[in-house]
């Protein structure tokens, strides 16, 4: 392995060929100032004194020392001073001796003059030479040739020893400097830089150890060099470590601190045994701990998202469902009881749709608080979605025990809950299901609780119902008649009824109302009361809405082609889920458009109840469908307490006046009231009126005593399909376009 002063330079080439090429250029001052002193020194030694002045050999020694100048420029001044004392200083002695031949002038001067230019070592040689000519020129060399000789070695000697000194010194100076320079570049970075020799008898060492070591494990550069790596790596990595050390690669592993704790470490090693200036791994440790807790931390925060709800904190539907697998197998195992609670909040809906949906969040992240809070340690809440909550109960004795915890749950939403600035009054309804032997799956045991729930709601609302056979029958129905009902839309097995309607004064057919029949082929007829409100609940009341709107309209176009004299409208029921569809308004205006159906002999019927859930976005809509020129009618008139306020503010053009009063009429002065009250109000506000349910005489006759515009009911006709329906149309008398009543021939 070489030194750290040869790794150095290994790393500055650029230096070194400059430092290189000035030494050329000092030698070759030195070796033209070694023959010009020389060459004057022979002529010290000659009879040419009798020929040359003196003066002359100063000048010449002069223009020398000038030629000497001009080749050292760009030298370092130590090696243009060198020049110059070879070039000036021993001549100038020479001729000394040849004029004086004072002895301590000979031998002070170049003393004095060599300690100052080249340093203590050179006043040895410095004061000899002149010493060593004298002594030759008294006869200790009697041949003419040994004395020039003797000079040229000599002096030839002392310009290498000079000159292998210098340059020595220089670079050892400026190898420390580039070390110290290392020194202090990898002392202030958060990098550790270590080179480790090859290995020697089995054993690889440390040869260079960054300063930044002990800000980084605390040990300095010295203690960590005396290191076994077996004393500072985790048993768990030394593998690990030992394998990067070949190859060029990136490992992390922990090394232990000077104060014993481990800290994650970086480290990224060069196999660089080939080079000639290192012959060695290079091994950067980098400390990665911070973001290695980073990572775990962002891990952990991950995991937590992915099972937990972002809007209450509480646990979700995925944490929920493994939570009750892992409980159900638990209580199986211990023989402890298992009960869930399915929990859903009354009338969210129209807390969204009056309050908005920031104050809807803020109800469900108070409602999660408090019934977290009143929950025992054995009991778990987790938000199922939506407003749907679902309590785990574990280690319970007996079924009292979940109810008690439902009870406990009513209690605390008993009082009202403070929402921002508000105070909210809410009901939960809960369905408890209680593990049975056939509950293989947590899923199991919320099905069962969902459909308690249900029940629940369809009793009042508010309340706790425990699922019994019973539920479970109507669940399996439920279900059944949801997977058949999607069935029936791709098999096209719906029907339109069509229940005439006419005028009250005098008994002309204005029109029907189409109604949404459904024959199973493995269940017969299903009435609407049992799949419409599934069909609303699960969607599929949009494809089927589409059909039974085309149908209607083309139904329509069919008569008006077989009667062109006769003026017929056609109602059709848009459900609450159609109505706020964001393609409802494209959609009947392309069904119009294709069936060639005129706007204003459709008529569309919308609920009270539809209405008033949202009734800023009703009134935007129906002002939309208004613009196509469709005729809007809103259906049950007087179950959704709508106000006056809000009814004048609706552009609809038809009040339809529910069965449940008109069933009253002659005999029930308060359903008399009540019709009366409706139509002076559709009077007032321009609208016409239609009774629904009118099944005797006596209907028919008080309603035209209140002026009511249209009825439709078993008295006029019951719902038929499209042949039977065109028969009421032969027989009963209609209107033409111009308003004229025509009879049937």
């Amino acid at each position: 392995m070489s030194t750290s002063g040869e790794w150095l330079a290994g790393d500055h080439g650029t230096d070194r060929a400059v430092s290189h090429l000035r030494t050329r250029s000092a030698v070759v001052a030195h070796a033209i100032a070694t023959i010009g002193g020389t060459f004057l020194t022979i002529l010290g030694f000659t009879n040419i004194k009798d020929y040359v002045s003196p003066w002359l050999l100063m000048v010449i020694t002069a223009i020398s020392a000038a030629l000497v100048y001009g080749l050292s420029r760009g030298v370092r001044h130590a090696h243009l001073g060198s020049a110059v004392y070879w070039s000036i200083v021993i001549p100038l002695c020479l001729v000394g001796v040849w004029v004086t031949e004072r002895t301590a002038m000979v031998i002070f001067m170049p003393a004095l003059l060599g300690f100052m230019l080249g340093g203590p070592r050179t006043v040895l040689f410095t004061a000899f030479v002149p010493l060593a000519i004298m002594i030759a020129r008294g006869g200790g060399l009697s041949s003419p040739y040994a004395q020039p000789v003797f000079v040229v070695i000599y002096s030839t000697m002392t310009a290498a020893l000079f000159t292998g000194d210098r340059i020595l010194t220089e670079a050892i100076a400026f190898a420390a400097k580039q070390m110290r320079r290392l020194q202090a570049i990898t002392g202030e970075t958060n990098d550790v830089i270590i080179v480790r020799s090859s290995e020697t008898e089995g054993k690889a060492r440390s040869v260079f150890v960054s300063p930044s070591i002990e800000r980084v494990l605390g040990y300095s550069a010295d203690e960590f060099k005396r290191l076994d790596p077996g004393e500072v790596v985790h048993p768990d990595d030394a593998k690990l470590l030992a394998a990067s050390e070949g190859s060029v690669r990136a490992s992390e592993v922990r090394l232990k601190k000077k104060n014993g704790e481990y800290l994650w470490i970086d480290a990224r090693s060069s196999n660089m045994h080939a080079h000639p200036d290192v012959r060695g791994t290079v091994t950067i440790f980098r400390d990665v701990s911070g973001k290695r807790n980073q990572h775990a931390a962002y891990e952990k925060l991950l995991a937590h998202q992915a099972t937990h709800d972002p809007l209450t904190g509480l646990p979700n539907r995925r944490w929920l469902l493994d939570k009750l697998n892992a409980a159900l197998i638990r209580a199986r195992k211990d023989g402890h009881g298992l009960g869930v609670l399915f929990c859903d909040l009354d009338h969210f809906k129209v807390v969204n749709d009056s309050l908005g949906h920031d104050a809807g969040d803020a109800l469900l992240s108070t409602l999660a608080s408090a019934m977290e809070r009143a929950l025992r340690s054995s009991e778990t809440i987790a938000r199922f979605g939506g407003d749907e909550f679902v309590v785990v109960c574990e280690q319970i004795s007996s079924p009292n025990d979940v109810v008690a915890t439902a009870n406990r749950l009513l209690h605390v939403l008993h009082d009202a809950l403070d929402v921002g600035r508000q105070r909210l009054h809410v009901t939960v309804s809960m369905g408890l299901a209680l593990m049975r032997p056939e509950h293989e799956r947590g899923e199991d045991m919320l099905r069962d609780a969902d459909a308690a729930m249900f029940h629940a709601k369809n009793d009042g609302r508010n309340r706790v119902a425990t699922f019994d056979e019973t539920m479970r029958k109507r669940a399996f129905r439920r279900h059944e008649v949801e997977q058949a009902l999607w069935q029936a839309i791709e098999k096209n097995e719906f029907q339109l009824a069509f229940q005439p309607k006419v005028s009250i004064c005098d008994g002309t057919l204005t029109g029907f109302e189409a109604l949404l029949r459904w024959t199973s082929p493995d269940r017969g007829p299903i009435g609407p009361a049992d799949f419409i409100p599934l069909a609303e609940e699960t969607g599929a009341i949009l494809p089927i809405g589409v059909w039974v709107l085309e149908q209607a309209c083309q139904q329509l176009c069919l008569w008006r082609e077989r009667y062109p004299n006769i003026a017929l409208d056609v109602a059709v029921n848009l459900s609450g889920r159609q109505l706020h569809h964001q393609d409802i308004v494209s959609e009947i205006a392309r069904i119009m458009k294709r069936s060639g159906l005129e706007p204003g002999s459709l008529e569309l019927e919308i609920t009270e109840s539809v209405v008033m859930t949202n009734v800023t976005a009703a009134i935007e809509r129906l002002q939309q469908l208004k613009a196509l020129g469709v005729r809007l009618s809103i259906d049950d008139f007087g179950t959704g307490y709508s106000s006056l306020a809000y009814l004048r503010k609706l552009p609809v053009d038809i009040l339809k006046i529910d069965r449940a009063f008109v069933s009253g009429l002659g005999r029930d002065p308060e359903d008399l009231e009540i019709c009366r009250l409706v139509i002076a109000m559709a009077k007032m506000l321009g609208m016409t009126t239609v009774a629904e349910g009118v099944e005797t005489e006596v209907h028919l006759d008080e309603l035209r005593k209140l002026g009511c515009t249209t009825a439709q009911g078993f008295f006029i006709a019951k719902p038929m399909f499209a042949k039977d329906a065109e028969l009421i149309l032969q027989k009963l008398p209609t209107k033409n376009h111009s308003g004229h009543t025509t009879r049937p021939s």
